[in-house]
């Protein structure tokens, strides 16, 4: 979990305006489907961007989860971007296909399953538009990974 919050982190920081300080706050967007746990989600979220030094004052999270309900998911996304806000994270890939439907603009940070392979982003390499974020599997890194797990195991071997 403390991967996820750093990476989200970091990501909503290299949006904010140079010094770090934004004279209003920074809107962010948070789309979840709602049948894992959001609530330990937002919160290594929240400690993330408390670490670098960011608080509620000066960034605004606006939380929308489906409860588990995917058909809400679109009318939903559409209402985080109707609310003017700075970045869209979208956790999980229903939520994430939601949020690319909403909008071509706003910047999307995804944890999504195969972001390749259902469609999302062409490639992880140049994932193009306005999404990035991370793959918690997908077929373009297997082969890596079993690549150096052979390796390793090669090396303990010896």
């Amino acid at each position: 979990m403390r991967r996820r919050a750093f990476v989200t982190s970091l990501g909503a920081l290299l949006l904010l305006p140079a010094g770090g300080r934004a004279a209003t706050a920074f809107r962010i967007g948070v789309l979840v489907l709602g049948n894992n746990d959001p609530e330990g989600f937002l919160r290594d979220f929240r400690a993330g961007l408390g670490a670098l030094g960011y608080t509620e004052g000066q960034i605004s999270i606006e939380v929308r989860s489906a409860g588990g309900r995917e058909g809400l998911l679109a009318q939903m996304a559409s209402d985080l971007v109707g609310s003017n806000i700075d970045l869209l994270i979208a956790w999980q890939t229903p939520p994430a296909h939601a949020a690319k439907q909403a909008t071509s603009t706003i910047p999307i940070i995804v944890w999504a399953g195969d972001p390749v392979g259902t469609g999302l982003i062409a490639s992880l390499s140049l994932p193009s538009g306005n999404i990035t974020g991370i793959s918690t599997a997908s077929a373009e890194i297997t082969g890596k990974r079993v690549g150096l797990f052979v390796r390793y195991s090669r090396r303990c071997a010896a």
